[in-house]
């Protein structure tokens, strides 16, 4: 009877051990399950790698290293006005960043309801961008409910976000390896122009004619 008892008594113990290692088991997978699922993801945009951020040739253009456009200059690429938009002049300045020297300035255009800032660095040379600003065009993050794409153009390539609901986002874009471009919208109006039509207003071909002559 005694060894009856031991062996019912052993087999609960068992049943229950076995029964808790399934439930851990268990409850490690569903967390691993979920982190996964909650992890955001990488843009993937077919045709655009990570090889196309290395270091350019600087002499390709002649204007991939040489001296910061002063930034009253860079105001002057802006656009001189955009229809049903105040135009409110920002900041300029030449800034010092562990002891690399850019220049900087932007612009604000108002809408009744919302706008957008426009922002031109130039930072000289592709060595002196800090590496803050170089990730996000290598590896933008997508952020929920935010459109989020790689983009190209004549000039150089960067980087798009959106969020429709919001009418809100980025567009970005790094020009021949020196320069940075960004417009940064706020609650648009609707049926408005999208930001790659603001970004066709500035006058970013005249500033690399400029870059070119200024070295």
């Amino acid at each position: 009877m005694k060894t009856i008892t031991f062996s019912l008594v052993l087999l609960i113990a068992s049943l229950t051990f076995a029964g808790c290692n399934y439930s851990e088991h268990k409850a490690e997978n569903e967390k691993k399950t979920n982190e996964s699922q909650n992890k955001p993801e990488r843009e993937q945009t077919p045709g655009v790698n990570s090889g196309q951020f290395a270091p350019p040739d600087k002499n390709s253009l002649g204007i991939k290293s040489g001296k910061i456009i002063p930034a009253d200059k860079l105001s002057d690429f802006f656009p001189m006005e955009i229809k049903g938009a105040e135009k409110i002049p920002g900041n300029q300045g030449t800034q010092n960043w562990n002891n690399k020297v850019y220049s900087s300035a932007s612009v604000e255009f108002i809408y009744p309801s919302g706008g957008f800032i426009v922002l031109v660095l130039d930072f000289g040379s592709w060595k002196n961008i800090p590496d803050s600003e170089l990730i996000d065009f290598e590896d933008r993050i997508i952020e929920s409910r935010k459109y989020t794409e790689k983009i190209k153009t004549e000039y150089g390539h960067g980087y798009l976000q959106w969020d429709e609901s919001k009418r809100t986002g980025v567009l970005s874009i790094l020009v021949e390896d020196r320069f940075i471009v960004k417009i940064d919208a706020t609650n648009l109006p609707k049926n408005n122009m999208s930001l790659t039509d603001y970004l066709n207003m500035i006058k970013i071909k005249k500033m690399i004619d400029f870059a070119r002559s200024f070295n």
